[in-house]
């Protein structure tokens, strides 16, 4: 009689330690996943595409103070009004590849302000070349 109640007080110690492992382990996992959303790491997390307002104090191609750019299927009206665009994640950074309807190849660095904010960067530092803001 001895021996069945080491078995079974054995049984429930070792169950007891499996569901705890699991339950520590599912919660560190949960943890991770949380920690990597609010990081922003775990993959792309902004889009370019949809309409933008040029609010910044100088202009570039038709991007001048107060234009309205759209983004969207490669196409977008930023330097002239068919451009051909690439966007995409370098490292750290953000690229916004353009090249005109009638020639002309450009490469910016695009600073995600917020999702409703950008401001686009030709070579290094300096000054924004357009300030765009989402308006839809």
């Amino acid at each position: 009689m001895v021996v069945l109640a080491n078995q079974v007080s054995n049984e429930s110690i070792r169950v007891g330690g499996i569901t705890r492992f699991w339950a520590r382990g599912a919660f560190l996992a949960v943890f991770a996943v949380l920690a990597l959303v609010l990081s922003g790491c775990g993959g792309d997390s902004f889009d370019i595409k949809g309409t933008w307002k040029s609010v910044g104090e100088s202009g570039w191609g038709q991007a001048q103070p107060g234009a309205i750019v759209q983004f969207g299927d490669g196409q977008a009206n930023l330097y002239s009004p068919a451009d051909r665009y690439a966007f995409y994640k370098d490292g750290d950074d953000y690229r916004l590849d353009v090249t005109g309807l009638i020639g002309g190849n450009f490469s910016f660095v695009v600073k995600v302000v917020d999702k409703n904010k950008i401001e686009l960067y030709q070579g290094s530092g300096g000054e924004p070349v357009v300030v765009l803001t989402r308006v839809s």
